[in-house]
């Protein structure tokens, strides 16, 4: 581990240098091994467009005792080891003409769209032939002080036209804790066009894309991991998973 930078008491940012070149596509996540839990593996997006240094950006949440991510947020430094697993995740621009993009994510979640975006504005370079309409970035949090990075996400709004940036906090009390983040994505413009991209707790996609699709957007318009099978991930739960013997919890087997 290079770096271990802390955005408040729960969340870090950590950049890590692979022993050998990782090759891996925007948007994908990969499953990461503490040494303090041998054995033990839990997801997280690669935050980042792959490919400019060689090293690797991962932001990790804690949300509860005794997995890996307290061990990565609380109890790992630079200098440290920690395990990698392959490249893994479905979530992706594509090859086809964007028009009118959606990014929907909840907190860590960011991570995937930040290496999307960056794909994106690399598309647009000069010389490109890539075009790409209006990009709204929904960024869901349960308060404002969870949203991070602003300096970047900042700096990314103005200095692209194209882009929007917008932060929504948790439900309020009796409704669910993703809908309001579900009413932004689906108000914002007519859904019936262009695509819609998620990546977050399985509950906040399954929320969000079922908003999208009642709104009129057609499902195979909007893009995320697949879902695991099962109940319905509870919002602040902890999930690691691993190989066959190993330490897991079906609740989140896609970074959330």
């Amino acid at each position: 581990m290079t770096a271990h930078r802390l955005c408040g008491r729960d969340l870090a940012v950590l950049r890590v240098r692979p022993h050998e070149t990782f090759r891996y596509r925007a948007g994908q996540y990969t499953a990461l091994e503490s040494a303090r839990l041998p054995h033990t593996w839990r997801p997280y997006y690669l935050a980042g467009e792959p490919g400019r240094d060689g090293e690797l950006d991962f932001h990790v949440r804690c949300t509860g005792p005794g997995g890996v991510s307290e061990a990565l947020v609380r109890h790992t430094a630079v200098g440290d080891r920690i395990r990698r697993g392959p490249p893994k995740g479905n979530l992706a621009l594509g090859e086809e003409p964007t028009g009118e993009l959606r990014l929907v994510a909840w907190d860590t979640g960011w991570a995937a769209m930040k290496a999307l975006l960056q794909e994106l504005e690399g598309r647009l370079r000069p010389a490109s032939e890539h075009r790409v309409g209006r990009v709204r970035l929904f960024l869901g949090a349960d308060a404002l002080s969870d949203v991070y990075d602003t300096e970047y996400l900042s700096e990314a709004e103005r200095s692209r036209p194209w882009l929007t940036v917008v932060p929504v906090t948790g439900g309020t009390p009796g409704e669910g804790v993703y809908d309001r983040l579900a009413r932004a994505v689906t108000r914002s413009r007519p859904a019936v066009a262009g695509r819609a991209l998620l990546a977050g707790p399985p509950a906040m996609v399954q929320t969000v894309t079922a908003a999208l699709t009642r709104a009129g957007l057609p499902a195979d318009h909007v893009r995320h991991d697949p879902l695991p099978a099962g109940p319905r991930d509870r919002p602040g739960s902890v999930g690691d998973f691993g190989s066959a013997g190993t330490r897991m919890f079906q609740e989140q087997s896609i970074p959330a």
